[in-house]
């Protein structure tokens, strides 16, 4: 936390712990929460961990980070898109101005998990347990 508050002052910005910085935490831990239940059930959904792990790694740096600043359209509809408008950090992306209302935007992570979770329960079941 040091560190941080003395980066911040370094670059001539204001460390305040008001409602704002209260209001992202709590979005960072509601986020956080859906991701996770989205990858227990995309390693429900894939066999193989390693597989499993390096897919989702690859999807996230090499298609979601190309696409987003790439498509806004598409990009803002994509977990990192709807991460930015719901932390409302629009010029970090390359999405000013073509972010999700924040209603939207916390409705996208709850419809990716409820899809992995079903997807998963739907799944899983049928398959030989060794």
């Amino acid at each position: 936390m040091p560190f941080a508050i003395a980066l911040i002052r370094s670059r001539d910005g204001d460390v305040t712990l008001g409602g704002h910085f209260w209001g992202v935490v709590a979005t960072g831990f509601v986020v956080m929460a859906a991701y996770s239940v989205i990858g227990v059930g995309i390693g429900a959904l894939v066999r193989h961990r390693v597989v499993a792990v390096v897919g989702v790694l690859v999807w996230m740096t090499a298609f979601e980070f190309t696409v987003v600043p790439t498509f806004p359209a598409v990009g803002r509809w994509l977990p990192p898109g709807t991460t930015v408008s719901l932390f409302d950090l629009g010029p970090s992306m390359g999405l000013d101005g073509k972010l999700l209302a924040a209603p939207m935007a916390a409705l996208v992570p709850v419809v990716y998990t409820a899809a992995a979770v079903a997807l998963a329960l739907r799944v899983t079941p049928r398959r030989d347990v060794l």
